[in-house]
């Protein structure tokens, strides 16, 4: 637990690193004007694109003024404007002025601006956050905890469909699979149940901190056991295909529940 405590640790300090190299770079575009940009169409069928993208921070105000001219007798012609804004904070600012001068009928023209805001929270706060997780150990573990159940009920269709796979050759519809698929995350989720009440018995009554500890760790080593018994009654095949699609299985769906679980704990223990 403590080296892996440690390793999350690590990879949200490096994580924080990169949004305080982020945020430094940001803050060279503060007060950014965007310069006139001129596009004119002299030819029949032509097309023209013009892209702005601008970012504002601390009060920043970012302008487009474009420039897009049709002359006469360009026929056929297809011109579009898009300004993409995102603005840092709320005391930042973005305008457009576009200028068109189309002298020509046949012609399509489109204009199109987005702007986006985000809160930018001091990554001081996050700090803060990191050095909380590691005076309080059992807040990570809390944080892991909680994001299982919600991080298996998304992964449930997917686990189906692995299962359909491994089994292709069972001519088993997906919907089979699909409650086999359910079953075991039902299973999952009362166990876990169950490990949260020994959790909490244990913070409640101190003195029972040691059975409850290791009712938890034999919850945890029954749930693989009981899943390969399941899979080996259900799909009836010998025990080494079975160890083999369980292991296989049981790896690729790790990988997906760790990357899920971590994505979780992190939201919810920097930007909480």
């Amino acid at each position: 637990m403590a080296a892996a405590r440690e390793g999350t640790l690590s990879f949200v300090r490096m994580l924080l690193t990169c949004l305080s190299i982020v945020r430094s770079l940001s803050d060279k575009w503060r007060a950014m004007r965007l310069l006139v940009l001129p596009a004119a169409i002299i030819r029949s069928t032509s097309s023209s694109r013009i892209v702005s993208k601008s970012v504002s921070k601390d009060g920043g105000r970012a302008t487009y003024r474009g420039h897009l001219k049709v002359a006469p007798g360009a026929t056929n012609v297809v011109a579009s404007v898009r300004c993409d804004a995102l603005m840092l904070d709320d005391q930042s600012r973005s305008d457009t002025y576009p200028y068109i001068d189309i002298q020509e009928d046949d012609t399509t023209m489109t204009h199109e601006a987005t702007v986006g805001k985000i809160s930018a929270e001091p990554p001081e706060k996050w700090l803060e956050r990191v050095a909380a997780l590691r005076k309080d150990p059992n807040r990570l573990k809390d944080a892991v905890l909680g994001a299982l159940p919600s991080t298996l009920f998304v992964l449930l269709p997917i686990f189906a469909l692995m299962l359909k796979l491994a089994y292709l050759f069972k001519r088993r519809l997906y919907m089979e699979h699909l409650i086999v698929a359910l079953h075991s995350h039902a299973f999952l989720c009362l166990t876990l149940l169950l490990v949260f009440g020994f959790s909490a018995l244990g913070h409640a009554a101190p003195a029972m901190a040691g059975f409850a500890a290791t009712c938890e760790g034999l919850l945890f080593a029954w749930m693989p056991l009981y899943l390969l018994l399941m899979q080996k009654r259900v799909y009836a095949q010998g025990w080494i295909m079975t160890l083999l699609k369980y292991g296989v299985l049981g790896v690729c769906y790790l990988v997906l529940l760790s990357l899920g679980v971590a994505f979780t704990v992190l939201a919810s223990l920097v930007w909480a």
